[in-house]
């Protein structure tokens, strides 16, 4: 895996014009040296993204990250093998707050606009915190707001695909706990990233801010 990583720092050397616009460099080198360190042992695909896309935050860019070139496919497989995904499409707040949008896949949700308390057992916001560290954006409003349309998918290659979700929600007369199976659908936002034959890929997405 540590091509990967050469990969993407002759990527950035050969496109970004200047890192520094919106990275603070010393953290970033820093960020460097932390992966390749952890790079050092064998790795599945999944444990190599949650290494490289620790540098998401520390670029700072809403227009630079580390994302798996072949997350659709992976994603259809991965139903075709009979699993599926997180119950619900949410709305992630800068402070870690989860609250439901919709159903899986778009349909409205009795429970939209309910805030879940915890996941398995695990307090939501201790799960977005996590997550959100892994997520790209130059602002955390920025990045809440990435998270929020791939919760999905950051959900599966962090935490797994369990079958089913023991959740907590907080409602106006109190908290309800609820059980919900995994669901065999895609969000309604999804769209296919075209494979280059990447693994891992750098993007620049739309125009860098200091081009503007």
């Amino acid at each position: 895996m540590k091509e990967d990583f050469v990969f993407l720092k002759q990527a950035i050397d050969k496109t970004h014009p200047d890192p520094s616009y919106s990275a603070d460099m010393k953290r970033l080198d820093q960020a460097f040296m932390d992966v390749e360190r952890q790079l050092e042992k064998p790795m599945t695909s999944d444990e190599t993204w949650r290494v490289l896309t620790a540098l998401n935050p520390v670029f700072a860019d809403g227009h630079l990250l580390v994302s798996l070139s072949d997350i659709d496919q992976q994603a259809k497989a991965h139903l075709r093998g009979g699993s599926g995904f997180f119950p619900f499409e949410v709305h992630v707040e800068a402070d870690g707050n989860v609250y439901i949008l919709a159903e899986m896949g778009g349909a409205a949700s009795p429970l939209v606009a309910r805030r879940i308390e915890t996941i398995n057992g695990v307090p939501a916001r201790e799960v977005a915190e996590r997550l959100l560290s892994l997520t790209h954006g130059d602002t955390p409003e920025l990045r809440a707001n990435f998270l929020s349309g791939r919760w999905w998918r950051f959900y599966w290659k962090t935490f797994g695909a369990p079958s089913h979700f023991d959740l907590v929600i907080a409602k106006p007369e109190g908290y309800e706990k609820i059980r919900r199976s995994a669901v065999a659908k895609l969000p309604a936002s999804f769209a296919s990233e075209e494979d280059f034959g990447q693994q891992f890929k750098f993007e620049m997405l739309g125009v860098l801010k200091n081009q503007v």
